[in-house]
């Protein structure tokens, strides 16, 4: 009589299975005055992760600009931020709303630009995914015209 011998499957012998990587996320917070309460920060940052859990993102980084004008690209907060962008960190900048980000349609434009050249997504709770049109500027950095002004 044969018998066969069964061995227990080598388990050295499957693939190894390795879930994609979560997209990095880092999170952007600004107040503007020093009227306001810090905590209005905080709130923009707790609000800014659970959008980044929902969509699967891990959050690496928060950065924020307390008391300081989005009308000046002179923000510590911004300025780490953009810097971290170019060294790689991370894939998507989340903020509440856009007028978080810059207040002054250049420089949120300016801002956009080095994030996509980046390779850097920005998405807000408030727009969505920020795109082109929704910084006023044309494939190449020609901003939209407006008829009849120079």
């Amino acid at each position: 009589m044969l018998r066969a011998s069964i061995r227990p499957k080598d388990q050295s012998m499957k693939p190894a299975v390795h879930a994609a990587p979560r997209p990095r996320a880092a999170i952007y917070a600004r107040f503007s005055t020093d009227l306001q309460n810090p905590r209005s920060a905080e709130d923009q940052a707790r609000a800014c992760r659970e959008y980044a859990e929902r969509q699967g993102w891990e959050v690496v980084e928060v950065y924020k600009d307390l008391a300081i004008s989005g009308t000046t690209t002179a923000r510590p907060g911004l300025n780490q931020l953009l810097a971290d962008v170019e060294g790689g960190h991370f894939e998507i900048v989340v903020a509440e709303a856009l007028d978080r980000v810059a207040r002054d349609l250049g420089d949120t434009d300016a801002i956009y630009k080095r994030l996509t050249f980046a390779d850097c997504a920005l998405h807000t709770l408030s727009e969505g995914p920020i795109g082109m049109l929704h910084v006023g500027s044309l494939p190449g950095g020609a901003p939209f015209a407006v008829p009849g002004e120079t």
